[in-house]
């Protein structure tokens, strides 16, 4: 009742309020653990609610938040620490790695080679610090280490301050602090999250001896330093377990991590999506003075999806006929391949978001019992490549739509898909795209918000300035608009067309079946299409999917005229 009575608050007109403000007490049940919202009179909590949004605008309005999170990365040797920082890195959030600012300290006349001279004058060489020569005077007296420690980690404090104050300068959500000795030297770090990545000891131990130089006894010697890996994961808040045959499942853990900070904090969150929303107050209702980014969802948006993976799909089976016959043979039996792949999805859901990881396994797992294990990658590879080469297959009005937004209006455009596309070997996309995302390289699927994140760090721009474009509503428009974006629905002439199509492809047994005809699967996508008609025929009269009219978009072409006319209204009526 308090979420409709909010709703309907004439006084509460611009949609972004509404939006956040909902989600600011969304966010106090949640965090709160309360059941029901009479436990507050409405509007004391809507107050409350609109208090604390008028806080997050002033913070929005300045140059930065004034809260951003801090999280604390750490782990024993070999526990997979370094891969899950590059991760956080790769999707645009603030690393502050210790060990590189160590490297930095004890580089030539770094800050604290003079400091180190004076006690240790011979681990001084051409003006740097000389880390094998320190390495073994603490091998050889355990006191060198406090001794190091006392000298570097003020410096390292100092590192990590003017690090944090640069991502608050450039109103990050949150910063990861990669530090080994984290839960070792705990009154060193004031953190708001612990996450710990941890793997089986064995895994630990033949990671670790790969190394090159390492030995059995200098392994040893090094864990006896470190805090035990069980007590670390006690102290954690969050676990990475990287003990996985691939790094997918990791990626997924961290996706995990990050909306579960969302959720525990729904006014810093609200905070970072309102950043540069200030500028949408000015009195302008074209593209280029809203946005400086349209992000395009890939399948049925930009290209049919099936069109693509058919041929992929051929060329896999001529690949697998010649090299692998006898896994081929086998995929003969209907919805062999897909069966399994289910299986493992099912069985793995950390695998789950990245579509070639499981095609990967499920193909390994009916190759093994003929010994054609070997030759899956490159089979997985072709397939990728071929299912990646989506230029023939374009929608007519995507080039065009693209030559406008680039070359015309001079905004940026991305793309960010939940399928397993490659675009980056795609020429005639990419010479208008600054950024490819996929559900494989950030953990998860639309509509988390993760990958929107993502998609906003890695290009540097405020979400409040990126309009997303994609045919989904649950995936594309609610996602977007989840995460802070303006979002446009697309509704091609083939929309319930494209429905059919997926649902077809997902009934594909194998790389060597022949396509089902749609009216062979009537009985088991007529509940959906009929649900499908009754909201794209509401729609392209009177688009209220989901919610107020004013609160999303309605294309049902790319071409630039039409992207202009229905954005620039929805402009006008927003401001």
């Amino acid at each position: 009742r308090l979420l409709k009575t909010l709703k309907n608050i004439e006084t509460l007109h611009v949609n972004v309020q509404q939006y956040e403000i909902m989600n600011i007490i969304k966010g106090f049940v949640a965090r709160f653990n309360l059941s029901t919202y009479s436990l507050f009179p409405s509007p004391i909590l809507i107050s409350m609610a609109s208090l604390l949004l008028q806080q997050t605008q002033c913070g929005a309005s300045s140059s930065s938040p004034s809260k951003i999170l801090q999280v604390g990365l750490t782990g024993s040797i070999g526990m997979g620490k370094s891969a899950c920082t590059n991760h956080f890195r790769s999707m645009g959030f603030p690393v502050f790695d210790a060990d590189a600012a160590v490297h930095k300290l004890y580089s030539t006349n770094g800050a604290a080679v003079d400091r180190i001279k004076l006690v240790y004058p011979d681990a001084i060489i051409d003006a740097a610090v000389s880390r094998p020569i320190l390495g073994k005077k603490v091998m050889e007296n355990s006191a060198v280490l406090k001794v190091l420690e006392d000298i570097v980690h003020p410096l390292v404090a100092a590192e990590r301050r003017l690090f944090f104050d640069k991502a608050k300068d450039q109103g990050h959500f949150l910063v990861i602090y990669d530090i080994p000795l984290l839960l070792e030297n705990p009154s060193n770090h004031d953190v708001d999250y612990v996450v710990v990545a941890t793997a089986d000891a064995a895994t630990q131990r033949d990671r670790v001896l790969k190394r090159p130089g390492m030995t059995e006894d200098k392994f040893l010697s090094l864990l006896a330093k470190q805090m035990p890996d069980e007590q670390k994961r006690k102290l954690a808040d969050y676990l990475i377990h990287t003990d996985h045959d691939s790094y997918a499942p990791a990626k997924a853990q961290v996706a995990s991590i990050i909306e579960n900070i969302i959720e525990k904090h729904p006014i810093l969150w609200s905070r970072w999506k309102l950043q540069g929303s200030e500028r949408l107050k000015e009195k302008s209702s074209s593209i280029a003075d809203s946005f400086d980014l349209v992000v395009f969802d890939l399948d049925d948006t930009l290209v049919p999806v099936f069109d693509p993976i058919k041929v992929a799909t051929e060329a896999l089976s001529l690949h697998m006929d010649e090299f692998m016959p006898l896994t081929a043979e086998e995929m003969k039996v209907e919805k062999r391949l897909w069966n399994e792949m289910s299986r493992i999805s099912k069985e793995n859901p950390l695998l789950a978001h990245d579509l070639t990881e499981v095609r990967k396994a499920a193909l390994r797992a009916l190759a093994t019992p003929h010994n054609e294990q070997d030759r899956v990658d490159d089979a997985i590879n072709l397939f990728v490549s071929m299912r990646s080469h989506v230029a023939p297959h374009l929608y007519e009005d995507v080039i065009p739509c693209l030559e406008w937004l680039t070359k015309d209006i001079g905004v940026h455009v991305a793309v960010l898909t939940n399928g397993n596309a490659n675009l980056t070997t795609c020429d005639v996309l990419g010479q208008y795209i600054t950024l490819s995302i996929g559900a494989c390289e950030v953990g998860v699927m639309k509509p988390s918000p993760v990958p929107f994140i993502a998609i906003s760090q890695r290009t540097g721009i405020p979400a409040s300035r990126i309009l997303f474009i994609g045919d989904s509503l649950e995936k594309d428009v609610q996602g977007a608009r989840a995460a802070g974006m303006t979002a446009a629905l697309l509704l091609r002439d083939d929309y319930k067309d494209q429905r059919v199509s997926r649902l077809v492809s997902a009934t594909i047994s194998s790389e060597r079946t022949t396509v089902i005809d749609p009216l062979s699967i009537k009985t088991t996508i007529e509940t959906e299409i009929t649900s499908l008609s009754s909201t794209v025929d509401s729609t392209v009269d009177t688009p209220q999917i989901g919610g107020d009219k004013n609160e999303y978009i309605i294309l049902k072409t790319l071409y630039p005229e039409e992207l202009k006319e229905k954005v620039d209204k929805f402009l006008e009526i927003r401001l």
